[in-house]
């Protein structure tokens, strides 16, 4: 603009040299181009050159606060400061990726980065399959964090991409990020094949003692229920969903089968085959509680299983 400005300025009181200048657009625009183009590129590589910095930056201070290194000085204090940690921060530590690992996991880091950002800040990296954040939070809680991961989540969602984010508890300082790390992750796996954000919080003490149980755990399970929730969960899962609606109808068989969509005979059948395969009296709660405790151990994406809401009165009277 300046540039054309000038050409007209010069050429204003001499009619020909505005004869000229008019005849001289195109290499005018041609030159505008160029040093457009020139810059525009310039411009890219810095931007590029910027977000690899703080990339690296940030997945080097999430490293550090991992191992329970927080930086003391330096430039990745500045980091930190940057990101809105101070010596008194409370911390929320998130771990996620997407169901199936695919997807590009800079789009969604990116996503929860803005996201944390509109708030109190935090820092977001990929590492390694996985993508770990680590935000500030107020003295009221993780709700307010929550409430800004959640919608971009469901917008991803929507998009085709189905993101599970796990979060942890809230702790009292940076020196607990290890910690929270490790809830996180565990709340992620409580709901792996479930998108969404899930809080450690949101579980219950049955929920999260059965995430976190170990090996000896699931060989105390008879080889009966062992090989009978292994069947169901290599076929269709059809006695794994019925059993998780029955515990979720408080026992009670009609009100599995509304919630399940088939007829209340079909319901019945489908429990006392699972009593027949289990040799599990299904009327008796420390049983079905066995039964329950199997499944969450042994087919936990089963055991996650999302009911849809109604979408009509029909009932379906398949096996």
């Amino acid at each position: 603009m300046t540039l054309w400005e000038m050409i007209l300025e010069l050429t204003a009181d001499h009619p020909e040299l505005s004869a000229a200048a008019t005849a001289s657009v195109q290499y005018v625009m041609q030159v505008i181009e160029a040093g457009s183009t020139a810059a525009a590129e310039s411009y890219i590589e810095a931007q590029q050159y910027l977000l690899a910095d703080a990339d690296r930056a940030a997945r080097d201070l999430v490293e550090d606060l991992l191992a329970g290194r927080p930086p003391a000085m330096g430039i990745r204090q500045d980091s930190l400061r940057d990101a809105g940690f101070v010596q008194s921060s409370k911390i929320v530590v998130g771990v996620g990726g997407t169901v199936d690992d695919t997807g590009d996991k800079r789009v969604i880091a990116r996503a929860l980065g803005q996201a944390a950002q509109a708030g109190a800040q935090g820092v977001v990296t990929i590492r390694g399959t996985e993508i770990v954040g680590i935000f500030p939070v107020s003295d009221q809680g993780s709700s307010s964090l929550l409430a800004r991961l959640r919608p971009v989540l469901q917008a991803m969602n929507q998009n085709g991409l189905q993101v599970s984010f796990g979060t942890s508890t809230v702790h009292e300082s940076l020196d607990d990020v290890p910690k929270a790390y490790r809830e996180a992750a565990m709340a992620r796996s409580s709901r792996y094949a479930v998108p969404g954000v899930h809080s450690l919080e949101s579980l219950s003490a049955f929920e999260y003692l059965v995430t976190r149980a170990d090996e000896t755990a699931r060989r105390l399970i008879t080889p009966r229920i062992h090989r009978f929730v292994e069947e169901d969960d290599d076929a269709d899962g059809l006695y794994i969903v019925t059993l998780v609606a029955y515990v979720e109808s408080n026992l009670n068989a009609k009100a599995t089968a509304a919630k399940i969509y088939v007829h209340s005979n079909t319901a019945y059948a489908r429990l006392d085959r699972i009593a027949e395969r289990t040799g599990k009296d299904m009327r008796n709660f420390a049983d079905v509680l066995d039964l329950l405790v199997a499944v969450r151990l042994l087919a936990p994406r089963r055991a996650s299983f999302q009911f849809p809401a109604r979408a009509s009165g029909r009932f379906t009277t398949s096996g």
